[in-house]
């Protein structure tokens, strides 16, 4: 999905008219529709955040420079809004302006609370943390990507991945066994199971022992969150095996089981029960707020 794509087709009108008020879709189809919504909403529509600025540029540091057309298209929150601001769920975003449909970046102006995500274990968030928007974990550094769903790199491997339904008939979340596979698993014709980036980074962490962040997002399953993506703690891929589509593309099916208490070299993780408690009431009425933009009474201010 790219938002060019989504703008002109139109796509969410049209599925947000098959659950309107009125409307008589069977709940199969007003469900699908929900959730691909929801899904997409909570990628930013395929819109990505603001680039990283090109540090070996020797301009790269000037203000001009700085003042990149993106930035120039953002309205920046208030420090103090509740929901945008130092300790708001929003904090690290700005909003996108003159799109038709809401879309948000990184505000530049608060880059520095950026944390890294390349780094294995919790980086930080315990087990229940949650995101309203993929962008938002990647900005806090619990995921790397805001729209992939496995980030790392193909060095180290991966450190977390994303569980949002997946492909029917070959991925399934399990609550404490996940099975998860890589980019296109069922539209490549790719003969090598390692065609794609995520694939190749997931067998990594296979082959180093090494944990991964798994986040949920809203799907079928009754474990995941209703909204927003939320932190379920450290996984650790257990298998890889090789599977074949419907092109004759070959793939592999990534088996993840979560880590117990005892397992967890840092103290953190729990059991799953522990995280059901987000997003809680608070987290979906900010939410809602940030949907429809700044909190009143906290006006943003256009870049400059």
């Amino acid at each position: 999905m790219t938002p060019s794509l989504a703008q002109d087709a139109k796509i969410k009108s049209l599925l947000q008219g098959i659950y309107a008020p009125g409307m008589h879709f069977p709940e199969s189809q007003v469900a699908a529709a929900q959730r691909i919504v929801a899904k997409y909403e909570a990628s930013n529509w395929g819109a990505p955040a603001r680039p990283e600025p090109d540090t070996g540029s020797p301009t790269a540091s000037s203000p001009s420079r700085r003042r990149s057309s993106t930035q120039q298209d953002q309205l920046r929150p208030h420090p103090d809004d509740p929901v945008w601001g130092r300790s708001g769920i929003m904090h690290g975003l700005a909003i996108k302006v003159e799109t038709m449909y809401k879309a948000y970046n990184r505000d530049p102006e608060v880059e520095k609370d950026k944390r890294d995500h390349m780094v294995y274990g919790h980086n930080g968030h315990k087990p229940g943390a949650w995101f309203p928007y993929q962008l938002k974990a990647a900005f806090d550094g619990c995921h790397g990507s805001s729209q992939s769903g496995i980030s790392g790199d193909t060095t180290n491997g991966a450190v977390s991945i994303v569980v949002a339904g997946g492909y029917d008939g070959i991925d399934d979340d399990k609550r404490d066994t996940i099975l998860y596979s890589g980019p296109e698993a069922m539209t490549s014709e790719a003969q090598d199971e390692d065609d794609s980036k995520g694939s190749k980074m997931l067998r990594i962490s296979k082959a180093k022992g090494k944990p991964v962040r798994v986040l949920r997002t809203e799907s079928n399953a009754p474990w995941a969150p209703s909204a927003g993506f939320r932190y379920d703690g450290l996984y650790k891929v257990t298998e890889q095996t090789s599977k074949e589509n419907g092109q004759s593309g070959k793939y592999w099916l990534f088996t993840l089981k979560r880590l117990n208490a005892a397992e967890d070299t840092e103290g953190q993780q729990g059991p799953l029960d522990d995280c059901y408690g987000r997003p809680t009431l608070k987290d979906q009425e900010d939410l809602k707020i940030a949907k429809a933009g700044f909190s009143d009474g906290f006006p943003g201010t256009r870049a400059k």
